[in-house]
């Protein structure tokens, strides 16, 4: 089970996720946010609604198997996907970031740019909030009330919402710097800490769960399609490497963190407030670090 588990993390949150928007990244010249946008609003309805549809596996025919299916659906539909579903033709970089950090560099440069440590920051924040929530979101909602139906039910506006936001989000990064789409998801994810810790039953779970999913993919929209822009693409698989990395360790402490604030306080508010100064912080430093030089369009497919 505990093999199982780490090959998931692997696997899936890990290598595939970071495969997919990576791939767009490189074979997409032309409104890369919109297409960037499309992939993670249909990635994450899928995040969002496919427990609901194994919860009832779940319930009918038991765990094994609901991890016997999930394990079929894998080789039917992931599997010949990328064994005939990608472009074959090579991957060619036509152009550099204008005054910024070459395509052909190591990542040193990269690192020195302070926007690359806010999106990185940003995605780390996003992935310890919103997974430590998820992970716990019937006792945080059942603290407020809710039925562990009600509370699975938030799901559902929380994809709407992620999904609507998300399309809007990419239509907007096409056109404008990516800073006003990075304030409104941390505004969306401090609003959804205070909510969690005060809402009632009704239309304030719903709109918990709608500023959830803003927050989480519209930033993960802005780190799919800002870096490219930013960095140029010859390098853009180590680049967004280590920013996944981030991302999967922050989903890791998230859930253990407020578990451990929950033990202590006996109630999930206490901690749910404190989280707030996260998005705080990196909205104040999103407002002040300079931008990079934006890149051109950085690859084509050769003919």
């Amino acid at each position: 089970m505990t093999a199982g588990f780490v090959g998931i993390r692997l696997a899936g949150q890990g290598a595939l996720t970071l495969a997919a928007t990576t791939l767009v990244a490189y074979y997409v010249t032309e409104r890369l946010g919109s297409v960037i946008g499309w992939v993670t609003a249909l990635g994450s309805a899928g995040i969002s609604l496919i427990p609901l549809l194994l919860e009832r596996i779940v319930a009918a025919e038991g765990v094994r198997t609901a991890w016997a299916v999930q394990g079929v659906a894998v080789w039917v539909v992931v599997v010949p996907l990328a064994l005939w579903g990608l472009p074959r033709r090579p991957v060619v970089a036509v152009s550099e970031p204008q005054g910024g950090t070459s395509q052909h560099a190591s990542l040193g440069p990269v690192l020195r740019e302070p926007m690359f440590w806010v999106i990185t920051a940003g995605v780390g924040v996003l992935a310890l909030v919103s997974t430590a929530l998820t992970f716990h979101q019937v006792d945080v909602l059942g603290e407020r009330g809710l039925s562990p139906a009600a509370a699975a039910a938030t799901f559902l506006p929380q994809t709407i919402a992620g999904m609507a936001a998300t399309l809007a989000a990419g239509r907007l990064l096409d056109r404008s710097s990516p800073r006003p789409v990075m304030l409104g998801s941390m505004a969306a994810m401090a609003g959804a800490l205070a909510l969690g810790g005060y809402l009632v039953p009704g239309w304030q779970a719903v709109l918990y769960g709608g500023l959830l999913g803003v927050a989480g993919n519209t930033f993960r929209t802005v780190e799919a399609a800002a870096l490219p822009r930013y960095f140029g693409t010859a390098r853009i698989g180590a680049v967004r490497g280590l920013v996944h990395a981030v991302t999967v360790g922050g989903s890791a402490i998230g859930p253990v963190l407020l578990a451990l604030g929950h033990d202590i306080a006996h109630t999930y508010r206490p901690l749910l407030l404190a989280l707030i100064v996260l998005p705080a912080a990196l909205a104040v430093t999103v407002l002040v670090v300079r931008e990079p030089a934006t890149a051109a369009p950085a690859c084509t497919n050769s003919s």
